[in-house]
């Protein structure tokens, strides 16, 4: 299924590690694009000051439209002014039936 978006996006970042409780961090209304990286995997650029916890493996995005993106993120980096990461997707929520 594409993932293709450009707009505002409330994202929660979580490190979700055995033995220890998750940590999340949610920051509202922040600037994504979102493109397809292959079968079930997007890859999503954002401000480089993006909040996150330290070893963060999960994400997950709620678009103003309600739809909801979620998944292990694979890779990511951050360089410049802005920052990446590819994660697979997982969990999709509010799509029209």
């Amino acid at each position: 299924m594409p993932h293709t978006y450009e707009g505002p996006a409330d994202i929660t970042l979580s490190a979700t590690l055995m033995g220890i409780a998750p940590v999340e961090i949610l920051s509202t209304n922040v600037p994504v694009v979102l493109r397809s990286a292959g079968p079930n995997v997007v890859q999503m650029e954002f401000p480089a000051e993006l909040a996150a916890p330290e070893n963060a493996n999960t994400v997950r995005l709620v678009l103003p439209s309600g739809k909801v993106l979620g998944g292990s993120i694979q890779h990511g980096a951050i360089t410049g002014p802005t920052g990446w990461l590819t994660f697979n997707v997982e969990t999709i929520e509010g799509l029209p039936g």
